[in-house]
């Protein structure tokens, strides 16, 4: 779910360029046409994406959105799937593209594969965008947070603040990596799903979710802020 920051973030950049082809090697946008239907979803499927085969299950460990399916492959890495034409996954899969190519900036989140199902049968002529596993785990599962929570409010909230911080540093690194012809690439959704940390939160390991990303000439500190703070609001 998108917190209520998102709705002034748009509204503070729609002058600004929305991420789309051509970013990294996407250079055509193929808006989808065909979906698969939340209720009647095959619990497992097979499908081939820019030529190589991937046999998918649901997954249990990632929800589905309002308007996708997520599955993950053999290696547990993660396959989703738009439910509508609005879900198109064109914008973040160059985006994501964009942020891995730059090295090491990023753990985990890389695309495997993009595009069209060219497979017969159930899934075919839908759209892909398969992404490898993000490294590192949401604030909850460390054993910094677990550890925290269990010591009191005090300890617990000293360490959301750091986890925050760390998470816009890391956007913010992002942004400075990518810059180019003045506009880098801001994340513009730091919500607790969407970051990854070491077991000991002393770093982000990376950033998923890169659909609501925008390029500005920026990077907007006091909404980033605003979201990570948001992120692990209640936590304690």
């Amino acid at each position: 779910m998108r917190f209520s920051f998102g709705l002034f973030i748009a509204a503070a950049f729609v002058a600004q360029d929305i991420l789309a082809a051509p970013l990294g090697s996407i250079n055509r946008r193929e808006v989808p046409t065909k979906f698969l239907e939340k209720a009647t979803a095959p619990s497992t499927l097979e499908i081939t994406v820019e030529g190589h085969k991937f046999a998918l299950k649901k997954s249990t460990s990632i929800q589905d959105g309002n308007n996708g399916i997520v599955y993950q492959d053999a290696e547990k890495d993660f396959a989703k799937t738009p439910l509508n034409a609005k879900g198109d996954l064109t914008t973040e899969a160059a985006t994501t593209k964009a942020v891995h190519a730059v090295a090491g900036l990023l753990s985990g989140g890389q695309v495997k594969a993009f595009g069209t199902a060219t497979n017969t049968g159930v899934g075919a002529e839908t759209q892909w965008l398969i992404t490898v596993a993000a490294q590192g785990s949401n604030l909850k599962s460390t054993k910094a947070f677990i550890a925290a929570k269990a010591a009191g409010k005090t300890e617990c909230e000293a360490l959301t603040k750091k986890a925050s911080e760390l998470a816009v540093a890391k956007a913010k690194a992002v942004f400075e990596a990518t810059t180019t012809g003045g506009k880098g690439i801001n994340h513009n959704d730091l919500n607790a799903g969407n970051i990854f940390y070491d077991d000991e939160v002393t770093k982000v390991e990376t950033l998923i979710d890169w659909g609501s990303a925008r390029k500005v000439a920026s990077f907007p500190t006091t909404i980033a802020n605003g979201q990570a703070a948001h992120a692990f609001n209640g936590f304690c």
